[in-house]
């Protein structure tokens, strides 16, 4: 099954493409292993390090989802969510940011790949 390009362009919702899942230009590919609390502690380290903020409230204080996702364009990755409720008009906690990309290097020692 294959969407328009047409169609496409106008559509912001995820969209399956044969075993691929595409969120707007990204393609996120079957491979969702499951992160434990070590994992997901070593990836955040990494995202500090990085200097990676809220793109809201320029907070420092990110966590990482629960699972690691595997996009064409940016390899293995996951999503990060803002832990700050005072940055955000709505006060929610949990705001969602762009997907984090992991290095080969640093998916293998944390032991995602």
């Amino acid at each position: 099954m294959r969407i328009p390009r047409e169609a496409s362009d106008r559509c912001k919702a995820p969209y399956v493409v044969a075993y691929g899942i595409y969120w707007e230009d990204r393609a996120i590919m079957p491979f969702n292993p499951e992160l434990d609390a070590g994992q997901r502690r070593q990836i955040e380290q990494l995202v500090r390090r990085a200097g990676k903020t809220c793109e809201v409230c320029d907070s420092e204080d990110l966590s990482c989802d629960d699972r690691a996702v595997r996009t064409a364009s940016e390899g293995i990755s996951v999503r990060l969510f803002c832990n700050n409720r005072k940055g955000h008009a709505d006060g929610v906690v949990g705001t969602e940011q762009p997907l984090f990309a992991l290095g080969e290097n640093d998916a293998q020692r944390i032991g995602v790949v």
